[in-house]
């Protein structure tokens, strides 16, 4: 089953001298209206994430995921996503390099859970999956780097720059970036 993530060309700004709670908020603030959006495709179906709205409610689960999935060989974890049009529990566990992903879809852009929910699960190569994250992560670390914002809390902010090193390959479309998995 197929999973990927294009990241696009999202625009982020400059914020001297402004301090935010915490990476979410961070995320916020340097997106600006209108940017472009993060692509993830379940099972052959695209679905938008918006950086501003989505990706920056759900980075701290997402964060927490990668770490539990990078943690250990095996072992199994419950992603809760929260924002309102990216709202859905994952169940994943992963063994013997696979990670299999039992998702239910709450509330989706365009209101497409209905639909995914009968796409069912994805199961795939556990360094796949994270490679499809890696840049995203990159993108989100180096817009943050380069924006000088402050976080009161920064414990998300460098949790990310922890796995997103420790995550090797890029995703399938991203080869002249470096190493990808072997599908």
């Amino acid at each position: 089953m197929l999973f990927r993530i294009q990241v696009c060309n999202p625009r982020f700004d400059r914020t001297t001298g402004v301090t935010v709670e915490d990476l979410r908020a961070a995320i916020e603030e340097i997106t600006p209206f209108e940017t472009e959006e993060m692509i993830m495709v379940w099972n052959c179906i695209p679905m938008r994430l918006e950086y501003k709205y989505d990706v920056s409610v759900i980075i701290s689960e997402i964060l927490v995921m990668l770490d539990a999935l990078t943690s250990g060989p095996s072992g199994s974890h419950r992603a809760s996503f929260g924002s309102d049009t990216f709202n859905a529990d994952w169940d994943l566990s992963w063994a013997d390099g696979t990670v299999h992903i039992h998702p239910t879809w709450k509330s989706l852009c365009a209101r497409m859970e209905a639909y995914l929910q009968t796409q069912g699960p994805v199961s795939t190569k556990l360094q796949a999956f994270l490679a499809e994250w890696k840049l995203p992560l990159r993108v989100i670390a180096d817009a943050v780097a380069s924006s000088q914002i402050q976080m009161e809390d920064d414990s998300d902010y460098q949790l990310l720059r922890r796995i997103e090193p420790a995550i090797t390959h890029f995703g399938w479309r991203y080869p002249h970036l470096g190493p990808t998995v072997p599908q």
